[in-house]
């Protein structure tokens, strides 16, 4: 079993008697943390997850919940090295519009109707941003979108 070598299981699914469940007893067990995902009531999969949580697992909803239980990783130094590499990119950018779009994708937008959605400029105006901010190495085309470099 994984569960010795690991810091802890994230249960996503479990019927009531699973293999699943008997590895999130045995991560107990041995003082391993023990996250679970919330499940719909009536579910059969989920009548295991959800006594887990009963019985004092921690209910999860992110991977953020789950980084931030473990002080060694630092989540929120990783968090501040990003928005520093985020405001040097921004530096680099003398485009007013640029900084505004770049912003907005590293925010989570990715598609042209995300960006317009939060945006005040048209289709044409954005689609010219996107291409001079790819052009400058600033942003890259991924599948479903745009994001940050």
């Amino acid at each position: 079993m994984l569960v010795g070598i690991a810091l802890g299981i994230l249960v996503v699914e479990a019927a009531y008697r699973s293999g699943t469940s008997v590895t999130a007893k045995l991560a107990k067990e041995q003082k391993r943390k023990v996250f679970v995902l919330p499940h719909e009531i009536g579910n059969k999969y989920g009548v295991g997850t959800n006594r887990l949580i009963k019985n004092g697992a921690t209910l999860v909803c992110s991977t953020k919940e789950i980084i931030e239980e473990f002080d060694f990783l630092e989540y929120k130094n990783l968090n501040k090295k990003v928005e520093k590499e985020v405001e040097c990119n921004l530096i680099n950018i003398k485009n007013k519009d640029q900084r505004e779009i770049y912003k907005i994708i590293f925010n989570g937008a990715n598609t042209v109707t995300d960006i317009y959605a939060k945006s005040n400029k048209s289709i044409n105006e954005i689609n010219n941003i996107l291409l001079m901010l790819e052009i400058e190495g600033n942003i890259e085309k991924v599948a479903g979108g745009y994001k940050c470099v």
